[in-house]
């Protein structure tokens, strides 16, 4: 036996050509529009880190988290950095360097007079799942440094 499904127009009661179709509603995020994935364990490294866990490091590190785009990508001046936080340039010049030393951030290349970094991918991510799993490969591959705390 075969079974004929048809649609009914509820107003006229002319049966409708076509196929029903039922898309659910996309669920809007749990943390609203701005959000990141994190590993604990690398965040439990950063904080017991003698250089990583001090005071202007991790007040620059959360302010370049705050500010990610997808695929962890981030561009703004550290003078913008500086004048948001209330520190000296030099300062976040410096915690930024301690980033990069420890594969925190990797360096981008300049897009204009500003330089681009890249939080590492074993640290957290902004994007899609897909995509992160792409990135941790290219990472046991070998072709991005790994973040020390991290184990894959």
């Amino acid at each position: 036996m075969r079974r004929h499904i048809e649609q009914v127009d509820g107003a006229t009661g002319e049966v409708l050509d076509g196929v029903l179709a039922w898309v659910a509603r996309r669920p809007s995020p749990a943390f609203g529009q701005r959000w990141f994935m994190a590993s604990q364990d690398a965040l439990d490294w950063l904080v017991t880190h003698p250089e990583l866990s001090r005071g202007e490091v991790m007040r620059v590190f959360f302010a370049i988290v705050a500010q990610l785009d997808f695929e962890n990508y981030f561009r703004v001046a550290q003078i913008d950095v500086a004048k948001k936080l209330g520190m000296q340039r030099t300062h976040v010049c410096r915690a930024f360097k301690t980033l990069v030393k420890h594969g925190a951030l990797l360096e981008g290349p300049r897009s204009g007079s500003v330089r681009t970094y890249r939080l590492n991918p074993t640290i957290a991510w902004k994007g899609r799942t897909t995509e992160h799993k792409r990135e941790l490969e290219r990472i046991r591959k070998g072709n991005v440094v790994a973040f020390p705390g991290i184990s894959l």
